[in-house]
């Protein structure tokens, strides 16, 4: 199986996911806890990109 025979995933979430995620960005933030914020915020950035290219594809 190739990558032409995969549906695309659902994305039609990952709005409300960024939200949450970005909530949680700034509690870690808040707390000082600038490790997991990095983290959080890595998966964010990865989010938008897979949201992005979604649009454009």
């Amino acid at each position: 199986m190739n990558d032409l025979d995969t549906p695309a995933p659902d994305l039609s979430g990952l709005p409300c996911i960024i939200a949450v995620l970005e909530d949680q960005l700034t509690e870690l933030d808040r707390m000082s806890l600038h490790i997991g914020a990095a983290h959080v915020d890595a998966a964010i950035q990865h989010l938008r990109t897979e949201q992005a290219r979604s649009m454009i594809g």
